[in-house]
């Protein structure tokens, strides 16, 4: 449901409710903390975003690329 979408897209509202739901059950699981992170960014709730994000930094590998992405999104919140 997530597979091929691109920077920018816009989720389909199904895929939100499952994250949602997800979530509930699993509130640090990686894939959610970023994707939910996204989400919120788009809707330009930066602070909701920057939560879900620094708290999903502990979970990655420290120097990984996934860390390094997760870097990126936090560092182009800056000021917004």
């Amino acid at each position: 449901m997530l597979s091929g979408l691109k920077p920018g897209d816009t989720p389909p509202p199904r895929a939100v409710t499952l994250l949602n739901e997800v979530a509930a059950a699993a509130p640090d699981a990686p894939e959610v903390l970023w994707y939910l992170g996204l989400i919120a960014a788009r809707d330009g709730r930066m602070a909701e975003a920057r939560e879900k994000w620094t708290k999903l930094l502990p979970s990655l590998t420290p120097g990984g690329e996934d860390e390094k992405m997760v870097r990126a999104a936090l560092a182009a919140l800056q000021g917004k």
